[in-house]
Formats: C-alpha cells, sequence, structure tokens
C-alpha cells in the first residue's frame, strides 16, 4: 500500500493530548467535583481469610458528617447480579473476624488436606487446560539431551500513578459514571447487568488516565457500589482508592510457577517443549482471571521450530487477590520460561546460548509457519533482527561486566 498525502498509513501523527498534558490541563476522577457530592470509604479486612461474626456500625452512623453506613447485607437487593466474570478511616466501623487457616502458595494449595479457600467446592483446582500438537512422547525419546527447570513467574502489580476512582452522578432517572478505567464500553454492559440500570441510561465516562497496565482493564466491585450508592442517595458519590488499597484491591499479574522440559539433539536441534502452568488466580474470579494464563499459548513456543509441543494449565485458588491481565497477560509469562530454560539446554550442550537460538529460529523463507499447535505466525525475521542487535551491542563487553558483577 502507498501512502498518499491524504493517508494516515506510512507516516508519523502527533498525539493530540500532548500539548495539554505538557500544560498541567490533564483532568483526573479527583479532579472532579458535584454539587452535593458525597464521599466514600470502603472498610477492608485485614485478614486474608476469616469469617465476619459481627459489625457494628453505630459509631459510624452517629457522626453528623456521615450520611450513610452500609453492609452487605443492607444493600443485597439494590444489585440484580453478582460481579461478572467473562471467561477508609480506621475506627469507624468495627468488624469482628474470626480467622480461618490460609494457603498462599499454590502448589501447597493443590496437596491434600490444603486449607480451602472456598469449602463448597472440596479443592482449590479451578480448573485445568492442556494444547498439544505434534507427538511429545516420541520428540523427548529422540532427543540426546532432556533439560528440566522449575521458574516462578512472581506476582506484580499494575502500581499506575494514579490510583483507581469512581464518581456516580444521577440524574433523574439516569446515571453518568466516571471511572478511571482502560474499558469504558465494556464496563457500561457489565455494570449495567450487575446493577440493573438499563443500558441506555448508564454513561460511563473514561477522563484523562493516570496509567492502567491492565489493573484498570477491569470492572471492579467499587464501581458498582458507588453506582448504586449513588441511586439509593439520589446524590453524586466518588470514591479514590489510596495506594494502600491499590496495592492490595487492583488485581495482580503473573504469579505462576513453571515445570518446563525441552528436548534436543546433540547439535542443539530441539525436538520437544513441555510445560506445567501452575497459576495463582487468587481468591476470586474477575473478569479474565481464569482465562490470562492460557492467553499466552500460541505463542509458547516463542520464536523457535518445535516438532512437538506440549502446554497443561492448572489454575488455582489462594488466599490472595485475584490476578488478571498486566502488561502482555500471559504471553510475557511464557517468553520467561522458555527463554531461561534454552539457556540452561545451551549450557547443558556446551553451545553459545544465542547460537542455540540461531539455529533452531523459524527461517525467514519458512513464514507464514504454523507450529505444532497449529498457530500461523505471518511473518518474521528473527535472524534478521538479532544480527542488528549485534551490530548495536558489544557483547563481549556485556558478558565481561555480567562475569565481574556475578564474582562480586
Amino acid at each position: 500500500m502507498t501512502a498518499t498525502a491524504e493517508s494516515h498509513v506510512g507516516r508519523s501523527l502527533r498525539r493530540k493530548e500532548d500539548p495539554r498534558m505538557i500544560a498541567g490541563r490533564g483532568r483526573y476522577i479527583d479532579d472532579y467535583s458535584m454539587t452535593g457530592m458525597l464521599h466514600a470509604a470502603i472498610v477492608r479486612s485485614p485478614e486474608a481469610h476469616a469469617r465476619i461474626t459481627s459489625i457494628d456500625t453505630s459509631a459510624a452512623a452517629s457522626r453528623e458528617d456521615v450520611v450513610g453506613v452500609f453492609t452487605g447485607e443492607d444493600l443485597a437487593e439494590d444489585f440484580a447480579a453478582p460481579m461478572v466474570m467473562a471467561w477508609s478511616p480506621p475506627g469507624v466501623v468495627i468488624v469482628e473476624y474470626e480467622p480461618k487457616p490460609v494457603v498462599v502458595d499454590p502448589e501447597k494449595a493443590l496437596e491434600e488436606g490444603s486449607p480451602l479457600v472456598w469449602e463448597q467446592f472440596g479443592t482449590n483446582k479451578v480448573h485445568e487446560w492442556t494444547i498439544s500438537g505434534g507427538d511429545i512422547d516420541a520428540a523427548l525419546a529422540e532427543a540426546d539431551v532432556v533439560v528440566e527447570q522449575r521458574l516462578v513467574n512472581h506476582r506484580t502489580a499494575g502500581g499506575a500513578i494514579e490510583a483507581r476512582g469512581v464518581l456516580a452522578v444521577p440524574r433523574t432517572d439516569s446515571f453518568t459514571l466516571y471511572s478511571s478505567t482502560q474499558i469504558p464500553h465494556i464496563a457500561r454492559y457489565l455494570l449495567s447487568l450487575i446493577t440493573g440500570i438499563p443500558e441506555d441510561k448508564l454513561r460511563v465516562v473514561a477522563p484523562d488516565v493516570g496509567g492502567g497496565f491492565g489493573s484498570k482493564l477491569q470492572v471492579y466491585p467499587e464501581e458498582a457500589l458507588v453506582l448504586v450508592l449513588a441511586k439509593r442517595l439520589e446524590q453524586p458519590v466518588k470514591w479514590i482508592e489510596t495506594r494502600s488499597e491499590n496495592m492490595t484491591n487492583s488485581h495482580h499479574g503473573r504469579d505462576q510457577i513453571n515445570y518446563v522440559t525441552l528436548g534436543a539433539k546433540r547439535d542443539g536441534t530441539l525436538t520437544a517443549c513441555r510445560a506445567r502452568i501452575i497459576a495463582d488466580l487468587g481468591a476470586y474470579q474477575l473478569l479474565l482471571t481464569p482465562f490470562i494464563p492460557e492467553l499466552g499459548f500460541p505463542v509458547m513456543g516463542g520464536c523457535y521450530k518445535f516438532p512437538a509441543i506440549d502446554l497443561r494449565f492448572e489454575g488455582v485458588f489462594t488466599n490472595k487477590f485475584c490476578t488478571d491481565a498486566i502488561r502482555g497477560a500471559g504471553r510475557p509469562e511464557g517468553t520467561y520460561w522458555i527463554e531461561l530454560t534454552l539457556d540452561k539446554l545451551a549450557d547443558e550442550l556446551g553451545m553459545d546460548r544465542l547460537e542455540l537460538r540461531r539455529k533452531n529460529f523459524i527461517p525467514k523463507d519458512e513464514f507464514p509457519f504454523t507450529t505444532a499447535l497449529g498457530i500461523t505466525y505471518d511473518s518474521g525475521d528473527y535472524e534478521g533482527t538479532l544480527d542488528k542487535l549485534l551490530e548495536r551491542f558489544d557483547l563481549d563487553a556485556f558478558r565481561r561486566e555480567q562475569s565481574e558483577l556475578r564474582e562480586r
């Protein structure tokens, strides 16, 4: 396709928001203020796993500056449906908890006799999903060298500069919800289902958003809560997340344990890739929680020509906040374990780590290339990319520095 003077294809475009942002004229959720606006605070459990035994709202309710104190029981009838899964100042409300056994290690959560996050399920395993292509057993059997490795993708948080915030504004029989969200259209549809407010009576506005990285690619309980409070009280209600709340109650990412097996011939030709992926999903399932670990499966063979690939995913409940999409959502996790295990394989074979990769790149002239999993890569020049990198990067100096730092 040839770019023309009128076309946007093939030419740089200036970001239209930059002048406003650079001049400090951005407008974020906490910059919004409405007449009669109320501020919401949420009392959260300090326990990882507990049963609520009592809630005393009298102290908070007696304050002149408090309009209302609501428990889950008080608001139960205001919600039309539970939260959807698609594939405060201290001392204001006194809540007593009966602590219960806690499990935070996903492997221990799978063991017999482990504390159960949800006793009614009888297990902490949420789901198991497998996909394979090629004859994995034969591919491993014909390998001259097989390496195995256990790798941990640690739990991460989005940590956006702006924490989450929500402002719900009632207007006669309709509502406007301002939310620091990455998905206003999805939020509108799902919040309509959750609250029972007709979709044509609900407008969702995403103003300037101070970072998200996936942590705001979510429909959160606080959005639904603020909306039903505004509906009940007939006044605008705003909730702004604290940094501590952001770290504990905005969804996290990664948190996987990977058992990886690679097979190769003595000359370095790869024969097989097998991985068991244990995914810590936390205690709840939000929008895409159980789907995220599997989302990266199409590229988990990396840029390499594997005749056989076998993947098994196990989702596990633990007493943590839920995981979901953060920065790449399933694909960085796969890249992490395959590249580190290739390093181990190269060391076992006595090969240069880059040369092992170069030997097994999908050749440029074989694109479009269909992987063992049946996924078609449309194009690529991995060897050319590596060559360009090495032209601009002093590999020998880097390796010397790496060795010196490790010796220290």
